[in-house]
C-alpha cells in the first residue's frame, strides 16, 4: 500500500464521517434548539445553514465517489495481477 492509497483512504473516512456527523448533529442538537426560536430567526438561520451545509455535502460526496472509484480500480488491478484474490461478488 503506497502513501497515495493511504492518503486517498483517510480523505474517504473523513468525508463520511462529515456528511454523518453532520446529520447527525443536525437532528439531535440543532433541530431540537430551533424549536425554541422565533419564526423569522428560523427561517434565516435555515437559509444560512443551507448555502454552507450544501456546498459541504457537495464536496463530500464528490470525495467518496472518486475515492471509492479509484480504490475500486486499485483493488480490482490488483486481482487481475494475481496479487489478490476477491469474492465472487466483488
Amino acid at each position: 500500500m503506497n502513501a497515495l492509497d493511504v492518503g486517498l483512504r483517510i480523505v474517504h473516512i473523513l468525508a463520511a464521517i462529515t456528511l454523518v456527523g453532520g446529520i447527525f448533529f443536525q437532528c439531535a442538537v440543532l433541530m431540537p434548539a430551533c424549536r425554541h426560536c422565533a419564526g423569522d430567526d428560523t427561517r434565516k438561520l435555515a437559509a444560512e445553514l443551507r448555502g454552507r451545509w450544501s456546498k459541504l455535502v457537495l464536496a463530500s460526496t464528490l470525495v467518496l465517489l472518486a475515492s471509492g472509484f479509484v480504490n475500486y480500480l486499485a483493488v480490482v488491478r490488483l486481482a487481475k495481477a494475481g496479487t489478490i484474490t476477491l469474492a465472487r461478488f466483488y
